[in-house]
């Protein structure tokens, strides 16, 4: 009944950061070029948000039939409540969080230094704990972030001409 419950939680938090999403892929400017056409730059972001508004009403939904079909004396044991839930899904929530400051990061801050801030913070917390330990796990989560933030940042303005917050640095 706990994991069941656990469900019900994450979906729910999920589903209201789907519609949020969502809610904010109303303001993508689109460019519609010589016309109209039906697929945009809004498009992509607002059928990754359905997806994961389905993802999360699938989730809240399996994890209410399930709590109905288990046992009605089933006791309660401390780690249920918030803090339960917190300590077994801490890295969904650090990555929510990750993301939320990540996106209001990359305007003033820029795409590179975002990127290279935000790697550093999403890889060690998706890695067991038990390698969170270990130096080398260190050396490749900072390459990986400097590599792929450069990478990708100098990928989509030099190559694909596609305009990114420049911030603090970054390439012209």
């Amino acid at each position: 009944m706990k994991e069941h419950r656990r469900d019900l939680v994450t979906g729910t938090v999920l589903l209201v950061f789907a519609v949020v999403y969502l809610g904010f892929t109303k303001g993508i400017r689109a460019f519609t070029g010589d016309g109209a056409t039906p697929i945009t730059a809004k498009t992509m972001p607002q059928i990754w948000g359905v997806i994961m508004l389905l993802c999360a009403a699938g989730l809240i939904v399996r994890s209410l039939i399930r709590i109905r079909k288990a046992a009605a004396g089933e006791k309660r044991t401390p780690g249920d409540g918030l803090a339960g839930w917190l300590k077994h899904n801490y890295a969904v929530v650090g990555t929510f969080l990750a993301l939320a400051v990540y996106s209001a990061a990359m305007k003033p801050v820029g795409y590179l230094i975002s990127t290279m801030v935000y790697l550093l913070v999403q890889i060690p917390l998706l890695t067991p704990k038990e390698k969170r330990k270990d130096p080398k796990m260190w050396i490749i989560t900072v390459v990986l972030a400097v590599v792929f933030a450069l990478v990708t940042d100098y990928m989509f303005v030099k190559l694909f001409s596609v305009r990114l917050p420049k911030g603090l640095i970054g390439f012209k």
